[in-house]
């Protein structure tokens, strides 16, 4: 399907509208009008007025000549009425046309059957401008000479004057009925079947003209002109040139020849045939208009803006002009002058369809999908049948979300246009983002069945295959698309995707170097292989990759998003946050950067803070389930539970498979004291996932806490053989060996532990107990090197090492967030018990156990390691 608004074909359509009201002024330019001179009328030879009918002597003394012929009394009418004709004719010759029609008159009031005098007066009333009384004095002379040819053609050219090119051809064929080699009469013909765009039959008329005067350049151009209408531009380029030997002045010829390697595509002949006719006519607006859109067809839309500047000068009123120059400012990206130009052109013809399609392109170009969707009614509603405009609607539609009716636009323009493969590959596009996969898949399918070769078929229907997370099939429909269109970044780009989806970010990251190779200058492609080296743990490349995206595109606030969490991972969070700032600021809606910040906050164990993004988050897309599950931790950790429970309560009921979510759920549960309902969730995430170790380690500090330690050590043993990464199995293990007089087994246990996470100080704490319980020194002195000694529990080390005492430890415990006080003060205590313990302070330890088991949250460690410590101590 050819492109609507093809420079060819809009040039052809315009230029019939554009060269109509001078076609009939070059019509003469080398043939005089045939028979279109007043008839000599027979006259008796008089003596004393031989001047009267002297051919060759001046009109004034042909005036005072006939004069005394029709001041003379003694005439007979018939010749005072010869006199007055031959006067009216001398008068027209001096251009003194109403003098000569009241001649005629007076001639024909002498002898009303005289049909010269009509005649004559009817040509000069064509003259004077009088047109349809011109034609009611040629139809006088017919009456009274029936087979007069030249009165049919005259009357017929006023019949074209008018516009009543059906008149104008039936008077022309009087003519040929009665003359058939009148050369004019088949001339004058052609042009009338050629303003009715009867091309066949004006090429008829000219080719007998051309027979009868084989040299005639009028025919060659106007032949010219109607085979280029007909869009045979070689036959049109073959009389130009005929036109041009003849008439090599002539700059119309050059022009239109211009058009004719227009519509060829033969661009820069386009523009030297311009050049040719701008250099013998400065002021022919014609060929400046075809050499702008020669330029826009070259892709110069600064010189094609330039010569619709001047055909803007030299014809203001014409449409084409501006609604041409606002498609090359839409080329130049410049959309409000477009729209500018655009007005123009519809406020000069608000009947031409393309102005408003144009108008609304430009203003989807600039995210104004609601005055584009109105200028493409506006289209319709004016005549615009081709089926891009209800693809361009459709497409408007679902920008705006509106599928529906996007689809209905899509169905409208297969209807047009049925075996057109991308009509189905959009709409494809608008049921996939409705959710309907189903009917997504079908179109693609139908557009393949069409084209087997159309690569965007295979593309968004593997786009389809990776929603439904069948990533098997997606490769496969984009390993087609690369194969089709091996030159298409995108395809290698998606594909990436799906590889990263999968998890194999090499391959991943192989599809995003071949992407980049192709369009080194697409942001996206930088930032999501940036995001593959990051999940692959090479932070620096990275981090180039978002700088180099950011460089690229720096008004995308997901690439700012993007680069935070490299910064994150690499430990800066002020930067992570930073750049999540950035984000926010230039996309207030983009909920990731609020929750990302999110996690930055509970990083820093500022809850409210991360309530406050969380929240934002879930106000931008309230079924973000990880920011409800987020949301739920942030108020655990403030001992809100009953908000906690809200949230994971909401999250589940949006994915109620997600066996993290219950997991969560579990934890709140335990904190609120809730064992048995804590033990269910983390059985349904069980049951959801067997091999998911955090719900048993999780199900293992329930048993611990409810004191029963066998199946704490059994949940533990299962969370650890199904992944031994898990810092707090170890620990919860260790503490029932601990409590169980097993101290080496503790320590065993916390010392993996440490060894997973260095920089905890609660693992460090609890190996430097345990290897003290077991007589020996502990390493909690040396471990500080890697702890954070300036936040919590860094006092209560302190205290371990005999540096402060539990009263300074208490006052260090003091914190913004009351849970998180009551939280400190209970695992000073806890630590000042099992100091004591280890030191064999046996009293004392047990009142500070005692007081640890009372005080400190459900869900802390310390809590059970009290209860353990009383179940061990029990008499």
């Amino acid at each position: 399907m050819a492109p609507r608004g093809s420079i060819g074909w809009v040039g052809l359509e315009l230029v019939r509208a554009w060269l109509k009201p001078s076609w009939w002024a070059p019509a003469c330019f080398l043939l005089p009008l045939l028979l279109a001179v007043p008839a000599a009328a027979a006259i008796q030879e008089y003596d004393d007025h031989p001047a009267c009918d002297g051919k060759t002597i001046d009109q004034a003394r042909r005036i005072v000549a006939c004069t005394q012929i029709i001041e003379d009394r003694s005439e007979t009418k018939h010749n005072r009425s010869i006199a007055y004709i031959i006067r009216g004719n001398a008068f027209n010759d001096r251009e003194n046309y109403f003098l000569a029609i009241d001649d005629y008159g007076r001639a024909i009031e002498l002898d009303p059957t005289n049909a010269d005098a009509y005649y004559d007066r009817g040509i000069v009333r064509a003259k004077a401008g009088q047109i349809d009384l011109a034609i009611a004095d040629y139809g006088e002379a017919i009456k009274r000479e029936p087979k007069r040819p030249d009165a049919y053609y005259n009357r017929g050219l006023r019949w074209m004057d008018k516009g009543d090119n059906d008149r104008a051809i039936s008077d022309f064929d009087v003519v040929l009925g009665l003359e058939p080699a009148d050369a004019g009469a088949y001339y004058s013909r052609g042009n009338a079947w050629l303003d009715k765009k009867e091309f066949d039959r004006a090429i008829a008329d000219f080719d007998q003209v051309l027979k009868l005067a084989p040299g005639d350049a009028n025919s060659y151009y106007f032949r010219g002109l109607a085979r280029l209408n007909k869009g045979e531009n070689d036959q049109a380029i073959a009389d130009f040139d005929k036109v041009a030997a003849l008439a090599p002045d002539y700059a119309p010829a050059y022009s239109n020849r211009g058009q004719a390697w227009l519509g060829k595509g033969e661009f820069q002949r386009a523009v030297d045939d311009c050049d040719h006719a701008i250099k013998l006519d400065p002021k022919d607006a014609d060929a400046y208009y075809f050499r702008g859109l020669a330029f826009a067809g070259k892709g110069d839309n600064d010189r094609a803006i330039a010569d619709f500047d001047e055909v803007a000068a030299l014809a203001p009123k014409f449409a084409g002009t501006y609604y041409h120059r606002g498609r090359a400012r839409a080329g130049k990206g410049d959309a409000d002058r477009a729209i500018a130009d655009y007005d123009k052109a519809i406020s000069l013809d608000p009947k031409d369809p393309d102005g408003y399609y144009y108008r609304g392109l430009a203003f989807a170009k600039k995210d104004d999908d609601d005055r584009a969707i109105a200028d493409f009614d506006k289209a319709v509603e004016a005549g615009f049948k081709e089926a891009v405009i209800y693809v361009d609607r459709g497409s408007a539609w679902r920008r705006k979300g509106q599928y529906e009716r996007s689809a209905a636009d899509y169905d409208r323009a297969a209807a047009i246009s049925p075996n057109n493969p991308l009509i189905y590959v959009l709409r494809a596009i608008t049921w996939v983002q409705a959710g309907n996969y189903e009917r997504a898949a079908a179109d693609c399918d139908q557009a393949i069945s069409i084209d087997p070769k159309s690569s965007d078929a295979y593309g968004v229907r593997a786009s389809i295959w990776s929603r439904k997370k069948d990533y098997e099939r997606a490769i496969a429909d984009y390993n087609q698309a690369v194969s089709l269109d091996p030159a298409n970044a995108s395809n290698y780009y998606d594909r990436g995707l799906a590889w990263k989806k999968k998890g194999d970010y090499d391959r991943a990251i192989a599809d995003y170097d071949k992407a980049i190779s192709l369009n080194p200058k697409d942001a996206k492609y930088y930032d999501d292989r940036g995001l593959a080296w990051r999940h692959k743990g090479d932070l620096d490349r990275a981090m180039a990759d978002a700088n180099m995206a950011i460089e690229l595109d720096p008004k995308d606030g997901g690439a700012y998003n993007d680069r935070g969490l490299v910064w994150a991972a690499k430990g800066d969070d002020d930067s992570a946050m930073a750049d999540y700032g950035k984000a926010i600021a230039l996309d207030p809606k983009q909920a990731s950067a609020f929750y990302n910040r999110g996690n930055a906050w509970v990083r820093r164990e500022n809850y409210d803070q991360a309530i406050t993004d969380y929240s934002r988050t879930i106000s931008i897309d309230r079924k973000d389930t990880s920011a409800l599950v987020n949301r739920g931790d942030s108020w655990s950790h403030k001992g809100e539970n009953e908000r906690a429970l809200a949230d994971f309560d909401q999250a589940l009921g949006l994915d109620p498979t997600n066996p993290r979510y219950y997991h969560g759920r579990g934890n709140v549960w335990l904190a609120m004291g809730e064992y048995d309902r804590a033990i269910a969730d983390y059985a349904r995430a069980f049951e959801l996932d067997p091999r998911n170790a955090r719900s048993y380690d999780g199900r293992g500090f329930v048993w611990l806490t409810k004191g029963d330690y066998a199946r704490a050590v059994a949940d533990y043993d299962k969370a650890i053989t199904l992944d031994p990464k898990i810092a707090y199995a170890y620990l919860g293990r260790g503490i029932v060996s601990f409590h169980s007089g097993a101290a080496g087994k503790a320590a065993a246990d916390f010392r993996r532990a440490a060894a997973l996470k260095p920089n905890d100080a609660y693992l460090a704490i609890w190996l430097y107990l345990a290897e003290r319980l077991g007589d020996g020194a502990g390493h909690l002195r040396e471990a500080t090197a890697k702890l954070d000694m300036k936040k919590w529990p860094a006092p209560a080390v302190r205290m371990l090492l005999g540096e402060t005492s539990l009263a300074e430890a208490l006052a260090a415990a003091e914190d913004s967030n009351p849970f998180k006080q009551s939280g400190n003060r209970c695992e000073a205590t806890l630590f000042a018990a099992e100091l004591a313990h280890v030191e064999g302070q046996g009293d004392e330890a047990l009142r500070l156990y005692r007081g640890a088991a009372r005080d400190c949250p459900n869900a802390y460690y310390e809590s059970a390691a009290a209860k353990a410590a009383l179940h061990e101590l029990a008499p």
